[in-house]
């Protein structure tokens, strides 16, 4: 099974690098990171990409995501429904 990490910022000056540690020292062996908006998914090819490899692989075995803050997927609450 994956473990999948998901990273994120809201803009240029802010650094991911404090969650992609801690994803890493959760054991996810995959973390990927952006610097977009939470507004909505619109644009967040790193998320769209996550959520593909899941929903491929579901059949197959379950993948875990992780992400460090709860605010990381969505600040917009109608995006979580789908996960």
């Amino acid at each position: 099974m994956s473990s999948i990490g998901y990273a994120r910022v809201s803009t240029a000056g802010q650094d991911t690098a404090t969650q992609v540690a801690r994803l890493k020292a959760a054991g996810c062996d995959i973390v990927r990171e952006e610097k977009a908006s939470g507004k909505s998914r619109d644009g967040r090819s790193e998320l769209d990409t996550i959520l593909s490899f899941i929903r491929l692989r579901i059949p197959v075995k379950p993948d875990a995501y992780s992400e460090v803050k709860s605010d990381t997927y969505s600040d917009f609450i109608p995006d979580s429904v789908p996960i």
